[in-house]
């Protein structure tokens, strides 16, 4: 349809390209969103990683077997204390759940060494049940990087 020098099929290419652009920005900025929040949580799982792995060497260190070791858990306070773990609770709940259950282990730990650091059998205990914990969410990483 012509009036004049104005065509509706001009007027209808337009608001199709508007449209399609508007759209593919959208879906661009959500892919690129999405993608930053994936890294943010792998970088995150791996600093929660490589603390394990650290905590594990030292309440698997067989020469101090009586002396009560310092555990520091930096990286979970920190994670804790940015309300970042909701996200990663969303994303990756079975690692999470994994998470959770060694850091109850370790406070419980902590809290046995603090009471009854003469009773080095029941501490024994919690201290395998962390390793090997900690070596099952190690298996858990090692499949996510396949």
């Amino acid at each position: 349809m012509v009036f004049g020098e104005f065509q509706f099929v001009e007027l209808i290419y337009g608001f199709l390209g508007s449209f399609f652009g508007l759209l593919l920005a959208l879906l661009t900025d959500n892919f690129i969103a999405k993608r930053e929040e994936k890294r943010k949580i792998n970088t995150v799982l791996e600093a929660i990683h490589s603390e394990l792995l650290g905590i594990a060497d030292l309440i698997d260190d067989e020469e101090n077997e009586e002396e009560v070791a310092m555990i520091s858990t930096f990286v979970w306070k920190s994670v804790i204390s940015s309300d970042f773990f909701s996200t990663v609770l969303h994303s990756e709940k079975e690692k999470c759940f994994a998470i959770l259950k060694i850091y109850n282990g370790i406070h419980a730990f902590t809290n046995l060494q603090e009471k009854y650091s003469q009773e080095v059998g029941c501490m024994a205990q919690v201290k395998n049940c962390i390793l090997e914990s900690i070596k099952e969410f190690d298996i858990m990483m090692q499949e996510t990087k396949k």
